[in-house]
Protein backbone atom coordinates (compact mmCIF):
# COMPACT_ATOMS: atom_id res chain seq x y z
CA UNK A 1 0.00 0.00 0.00
CA UNK A 2 1.12 3.55 -0.67
CA UNK A 3 2.41 5.54 2.31
CA UNK A 4 0.66 8.65 3.61
CA UNK A 5 3.47 10.83 2.22
CA UNK A 6 3.23 9.21 -1.22
CA UNK A 7 -0.52 9.78 -1.30
CA UNK A 8 -0.11 13.45 -0.38
CA UNK A 9 2.53 14.02 -3.10
CA UNK A 10 0.39 12.25 -5.68
CA UNK A 11 -2.68 14.34 -4.87
CA UNK A 12 -0.69 17.59 -5.09
CA UNK A 13 0.88 16.65 -8.45
CA UNK A 14 -2.49 15.61 -9.83
CA UNK A 15 -4.02 19.07 -9.38
CA UNK A 16 -1.88 21.02 -11.94
CA UNK A 17 -1.80 18.02 -14.28
CA UNK A 18 -5.61 17.92 -14.37
CA UNK A 19 -5.92 21.72 -14.50
CA UNK A 20 -3.76 21.93 -17.64
CA UNK A 21 -5.54 19.07 -19.40
CA UNK A 22 -8.51 21.06 -20.87
CA UNK A 23 -6.28 23.88 -22.16
CA UNK A 24 -3.78 21.53 -23.78
CA UNK A 25 -6.55 19.47 -25.36
CA UNK A 26 -7.84 22.77 -26.76
CA UNK A 27 -4.46 23.45 -28.37
CA UNK A 28 -4.47 20.04 -30.03
CA UNK A 29 -8.07 20.55 -31.11
CA UNK A 30 -7.09 23.82 -32.81
CA UNK A 31 -4.33 22.01 -34.66
CA UNK A 32 -6.76 19.42 -36.02
CA UNK A 33 -9.79 21.66 -36.61
CA UNK A 34 -8.98 25.29 -37.43
CA UNK A 35 -11.13 28.32 -36.79
CA UNK A 36 -14.44 28.71 -38.55
CA UNK A 37 -17.06 31.32 -39.25
CA UNK A 38 -16.73 34.54 -37.29
CA UNK A 39 -13.34 33.60 -35.88
CA UNK A 40 -14.87 31.00 -33.55
CA UNK A 41 -12.27 28.40 -32.52
CA UNK A 42 -14.26 25.22 -33.16
CA UNK A 43 -11.35 22.84 -32.64
CA UNK A 44 -10.17 24.61 -29.52
CA UNK A 45 -13.66 24.65 -28.04
CA UNK A 46 -14.27 20.96 -28.68
CA UNK A 47 -10.81 20.07 -27.38
CA UNK A 48 -11.34 22.12 -24.21
CA UNK A 49 -14.68 20.44 -23.51
CA UNK A 50 -13.19 16.98 -24.08
CA UNK A 51 -10.25 17.81 -21.83
CA UNK A 52 -12.53 19.16 -19.10
CA UNK A 53 -14.67 16.01 -19.14
CA UNK A 54 -11.53 13.87 -19.05
CA UNK A 55 -10.12 15.91 -16.14
CA UNK A 56 -13.33 15.46 -14.13
CA UNK A 57 -13.36 11.72 -14.83
CA UNK A 58 -9.68 11.27 -13.98
CA UNK A 59 -9.96 13.29 -10.78
CA UNK A 60 -11.78 10.34 -9.23
CA UNK A 61 -8.73 8.13 -9.77
CA UNK A 62 -6.13 10.74 -8.80
CA UNK A 63 -6.99 13.69 -6.54
CA UNK A 64 -10.10 12.04 -5.10
CA UNK A 65 -8.83 8.46 -5.08
CA UNK A 66 -9.53 6.33 -2.07
CA UNK A 67 -6.71 4.76 -0.09
CA UNK A 68 -7.31 1.31 -1.58
CA UNK A 69 -7.03 2.73 -5.12
CA UNK A 70 -3.66 4.45 -4.75
CA UNK A 71 -1.63 1.57 -6.11
CA UNK A 72 -3.33 2.24 -9.48
CA UNK A 73 -3.02 6.03 -9.34
CA UNK A 74 0.66 6.39 -10.24
CA UNK A 75 0.39 5.05 -13.82
CA UNK A 76 -2.56 7.38 -14.48
CA UNK A 77 -0.69 10.38 -13.08
CA UNK A 78 2.43 9.50 -15.07
CA UNK A 79 0.38 9.31 -18.29
CA UNK A 80 -1.19 12.71 -17.49
CA UNK A 81 2.18 14.36 -16.92
CA UNK A 82 3.62 12.88 -20.13
CA UNK A 83 0.61 14.18 -22.09
CA UNK A 84 0.91 17.65 -20.52
CA UNK A 85 4.59 17.86 -21.44
CA UNK A 86 4.13 16.64 -25.00
CA UNK A 87 0.83 18.37 -25.89
CA UNK A 88 2.29 21.56 -27.41
CA UNK A 89 4.98 19.72 -29.44
CA UNK A 90 2.21 17.38 -30.62
CA UNK A 91 0.16 20.36 -31.82
CA UNK A 92 3.15 21.68 -33.79
CA UNK A 93 3.79 18.28 -35.35
CA UNK A 94 0.14 18.01 -36.38
CA UNK A 95 0.38 21.39 -38.07
CA UNK A 96 3.48 20.36 -39.99
CA UNK A 97 1.85 17.11 -41.10
CA UNK A 98 -1.28 18.96 -42.25
CA UNK A 99 1.02 21.41 -44.09
CA UNK A 100 -0.80 24.74 -43.71
CA UNK A 101 -0.15 27.52 -46.18
CA UNK A 102 2.20 29.90 -44.41
CA UNK A 103 2.53 33.53 -45.48
CA UNK A 104 6.00 34.49 -44.40
CA UNK A 105 6.64 38.22 -44.02
CA UNK A 106 10.10 37.99 -45.58
CA UNK A 107 8.69 36.56 -48.82
CA UNK A 108 6.12 39.37 -49.06
CA UNK A 109 8.57 42.25 -48.95
CA UNK A 110 9.57 43.95 -52.20
CA UNK A 111 12.42 42.04 -53.81
CA UNK A 112 13.36 45.12 -55.85
CA UNK A 113 12.17 48.64 -55.16
CA UNK A 114 11.86 51.59 -57.52
CA UNK A 115 11.35 55.28 -56.71
CA UNK A 116 7.85 56.04 -55.49
CA UNK A 117 5.52 57.58 -58.06
CA UNK A 118 2.66 58.16 -55.61
CA UNK A 119 2.27 59.74 -52.18
CA UNK A 120 0.01 57.86 -49.74
CA UNK A 121 0.18 60.46 -46.95
CA UNK A 122 -3.25 60.91 -45.41
CA UNK A 123 -6.09 59.28 -43.54
CA UNK A 124 -7.56 56.28 -45.33
CA UNK A 125 -10.67 54.24 -44.62
CA UNK A 126 -10.68 50.73 -45.97
CA UNK A 127 -12.17 47.26 -45.81
CA UNK A 128 -10.70 43.78 -45.70
CA UNK A 129 -12.88 41.15 -47.35
CA UNK A 130 -12.46 37.66 -45.95
CA UNK A 131 -14.27 35.37 -48.39
CA UNK A 132 -13.40 32.26 -46.40
CA UNK A 133 -15.23 33.47 -43.32
CA UNK A 134 -17.73 35.59 -45.28
CA UNK A 135 -17.01 38.77 -43.39
CA UNK A 136 -15.80 42.29 -44.06
CA UNK A 137 -13.77 44.29 -41.55
CA UNK A 138 -13.41 48.07 -41.64
CA UNK A 139 -10.14 49.73 -40.69
CA UNK A 140 -8.28 53.03 -40.95
CA UNK A 141 -4.79 53.88 -42.17
CA UNK A 142 -3.27 57.07 -40.84
CA UNK A 143 0.09 57.26 -42.60
CA UNK A 144 2.74 59.65 -43.79
CA UNK A 145 5.28 59.05 -46.56
CA UNK A 146 8.84 60.32 -46.95
CA UNK A 147 10.27 59.23 -50.29
CA UNK A 148 9.60 55.48 -50.34
CA UNK A 149 9.20 55.01 -46.58
CA UNK A 150 5.78 54.90 -44.92
CA UNK A 151 5.08 55.27 -41.20
CA UNK A 152 1.90 55.73 -39.23
CA UNK A 153 -0.89 53.81 -37.58
CA UNK A 154 -3.50 51.21 -38.42
CA UNK A 155 -6.67 50.93 -36.37
CA UNK A 156 -10.02 49.22 -36.54
CA UNK A 157 -13.30 51.12 -36.86
CA UNK A 158 -15.13 52.11 -33.69
CA UNK A 159 -18.35 54.14 -33.96
CA UNK A 160 -17.40 55.31 -37.43
CA UNK A 161 -13.89 56.46 -36.49
CA UNK A 162 -10.50 54.90 -35.87
CA UNK A 163 -10.36 53.30 -32.43
CA UNK A 164 -8.35 54.90 -29.65
CA UNK A 165 -5.76 52.12 -29.61
CA UNK A 166 -4.26 52.01 -33.11
CA UNK A 167 -1.16 49.95 -33.74
CA UNK A 168 1.94 51.31 -35.47
CA UNK A 169 2.90 50.28 -38.98
CA UNK A 170 5.92 48.06 -38.32
CA UNK A 171 7.14 48.18 -41.94
CA UNK A 172 5.95 50.42 -44.74
CA UNK A 173 7.29 50.99 -48.24
CA UNK A 174 6.13 52.35 -51.58
CA UNK A 175 7.73 51.11 -54.79
CA UNK A 176 6.46 52.78 -57.94
CA UNK A 177 2.71 52.90 -57.37
CA UNK A 178 2.59 49.83 -55.10
CA UNK A 179 2.37 50.02 -51.30
CA UNK A 180 3.54 47.32 -48.89
CA UNK A 181 2.56 47.60 -45.21
CA UNK A 182 3.11 45.23 -42.31
CA UNK A 183 0.88 45.46 -39.27
CA UNK A 184 1.98 43.45 -36.23
CA UNK A 185 -0.60 44.04 -33.50
CA UNK A 186 -0.34 42.27 -30.14
CA UNK A 187 -3.35 40.05 -30.87
CA UNK A 188 -2.38 36.72 -32.38
CA UNK A 189 -4.63 36.96 -35.40
CA UNK A 190 -3.73 40.49 -36.43
CA UNK A 191 -0.31 40.10 -38.05
CA UNK A 192 -1.10 41.24 -41.56
CA UNK A 193 0.72 42.30 -44.73
CA UNK A 194 -1.18 44.70 -46.98
CA UNK A 195 -0.07 45.04 -50.59
CA UNK A 196 -1.90 47.17 -53.12
CA UNK A 197 -1.76 49.46 -56.12
CA UNK A 198 -2.33 53.17 -55.54
CA UNK A 199 -4.35 55.29 -57.96
CA UNK A 200 -4.98 58.84 -56.76
CA UNK A 201 -7.12 58.42 -53.64
CA UNK A 202 -7.78 54.70 -53.99
CA UNK A 203 -5.78 51.62 -53.04
CA UNK A 204 -6.73 48.08 -54.07
CA UNK A 205 -4.83 44.89 -53.43
CA UNK A 206 -4.38 41.71 -51.41
CA UNK A 207 -3.88 41.12 -47.72
CA UNK A 208 -2.03 38.21 -46.13
CA UNK A 209 -2.84 37.22 -42.56
CA UNK A 210 0.17 35.51 -41.09
CA UNK A 211 0.13 32.06 -39.60
CA UNK A 212 0.62 31.77 -35.86
CA UNK A 213 0.90 28.21 -34.52
CA UNK A 214 -1.15 26.33 -33.62
CA UNK A 215 -3.91 28.37 -35.34
CA UNK A 216 -3.28 27.28 -38.91
CA UNK A 217 -6.56 28.69 -40.28
CA UNK A 218 -5.36 32.19 -39.45
CA UNK A 219 -2.96 31.93 -42.37
CA UNK A 220 -5.05 33.23 -45.24
CA UNK A 221 -5.35 35.82 -47.97
CA UNK A 222 -8.07 38.03 -49.36
CA UNK A 223 -8.76 41.41 -50.92
CA UNK A 224 -8.69 44.89 -49.46
CA UNK A 225 -9.21 48.44 -50.60
CA UNK A 226 -9.02 51.88 -49.04
CA UNK A 227 -10.08 55.42 -49.94
CA UNK A 228 -8.32 58.58 -48.78
CA UNK A 229 -10.79 60.55 -46.68
CA UNK A 230 -8.59 63.31 -45.24
CA UNK A 231 -5.12 64.57 -44.35
CA UNK A 232 -2.67 62.79 -42.10
CA UNK A 233 -3.37 63.31 -38.39
CA UNK A 234 -0.35 63.48 -36.14
CA UNK A 235 -0.68 61.20 -33.08
CA UNK A 236 -2.41 62.98 -30.21
CA UNK A 237 -4.39 65.35 -32.45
Amino acid sequence: MASQRSRWITRVLSIPALFLLPFLCGQIGNAFIPMHGDSFPVGGGLGFIAGFVAAVALSRTTVCARSMQFDKVHPVLLALIIFDVLAIPMAHVINRVLDPKVYDRASLRFTHSTPATVDVTGLWKGTITDKKRRRTETFFLNVTQIQGSVTGEIGLEFLGEMDSWPEPVKEGQVSGNVINLYWDAPAIARMVTLRGSVSNDLIKGEYFRHYHPPYRDWSQTGSWQATRIGPYKAPGN
